[in-house]
């Protein structure tokens, strides 16, 4: 059986580091940000999509 649950603070926190490496990654390799700015502007690209974390109002953000 498969189960949706909502991330809680603990598990947010542990995704936002992994996410926020990967999407910098991700950017440098397409060649739009330079290596040594890619992981500040992905922090911002999270801070403005999710101000509030996993508490950001109209985002569900759950574990598998």
């Amino acid at each position: 059986m498969i189960n949706l649950t909502l991330l809680n603070a603990d598990e947010y926190q542990r995704y936002l580091s992994s996410a926020i490496k990967t999407y910098a990654e991700e950017k440098v390799i397409a060649g739009n940000w330079k290596e040594e700015e890619a992981l500040k502007k992905a922090e911002e690209e999270y801070t403005r999509l999710l101000p509030q974390g996993e508490k950001t109002e109209q985002n569900f953000l759950y574990t598998i």
